[in-house]
């Protein structure tokens, strides 16, 4: 049987990666994507380094191995002492579900450990991480639609031109300017923003939010929700993929529309 090396370091990693993602997950931890790639990375190190010992040296390689490969992806702390336990449980459970799938797939599966098969491992360990990775990003986004929805509502912007929008109504946005709310649109109306910077249409205004005291540049304009028209000021800001316009908390809204 031919044993091939890229083989080998691509299943560990694969395995590896899954493992500290579900551990991750599970214990909503906020870890940056290199981090659990770089944890993946050292436990394929690792797993290399250890193949030629044998007795307690395996055991006690392996255990620095988790360790390692563990603070690498989250720290140091007391959540790097949960995230190796839940690492070494996802290990045992994946592992027992391997052993299960090739033991009724096929009857290539010797002593549990080498198999002979087409297919390497590191192929399933990647149709595993994409399915719970889908099923997390559907769960999140309808988890996200859920929560925003009750304040979201279909808007007509006025700016030059009318362009229909999805706004959300902002309980903290309470910016105000010569008496008038201040709202927020989303890039795709920096264009027609910037046509209005050139021509002199715009000016700077100082507002407060949570995150402490902001200048932006803000132009005249108006709003219509359903049969009510109000004058706003406009800003462009960072929104959100389900909306183009963050409300002034000043601005009512019918959320049984």
């Amino acid at each position: 049987m031919n044993v091939y090396v890229e083989y080998v370091l691509l299943d560990n990693f694969s395995i590896d990666c899954l493992l500290l993602w579900l551990a991750v997950t599970t214990l909503r931890l906020s870890v940056k994507w290199y981090r659990i790639v770089l944890g993946g990375v050292v436990g394929s190190i690792t797993a290399i380094l250890t193949v030629s010992l044998n007795g307690w040296w395996l055991y006690v390689a392996k255990f620095l191995g988790l360790t390692l490969m563990c603070a690498t992806t989250v720290g140091f702390g007391k959540k790097l002492f949960w995230h190796i336990l839940l690492t070494f449980a996802y290990t045992f459970m994946l592992g027992g579900a391997i052993v299960g799938i090739f033991n009724l797939a096929t009857d290539d599966f010797v002593n549990g450990v080498i198999y002979q098969s087409e297919i390497p491992v590191f192929v399933y360990a990647l149709s595993i991480f994409v399915v719970l990775f889908l099923s997390k990003a559907v769960t999140v986004y309808i988890k996200s639609v859920k929560s925003i929805a009750p304040n979201l509502v279909k808007v007509i912007v006025y700016l030059g031109k009318e362009q229909k929008a999805t706004a959300l109504w902002d309980s903290g946005n309470c910016a105000t300017h010569r008496g008038f709310p201040v709202c927020f649109l989303s890039k795709k109306f920096a264009r027609v923003f910037a046509e209005r910077l050139i021509n002199k249409q715009t000016e700077q205004i100082q507002i407060s939010t949570v995150t402490g005291n902001h200048i932006v540049m803000v132009t005249k304009g108006r709003l219509s929700l359903g049969d009510k028209t109000v004058e706003t000021y406009f800003a462009i800001a960072k929104t959100s993929p389900f909306y183009d316009v963050i409300l002034s908390n000043q601005i009512e809204i019918d959320k049984n529309s």
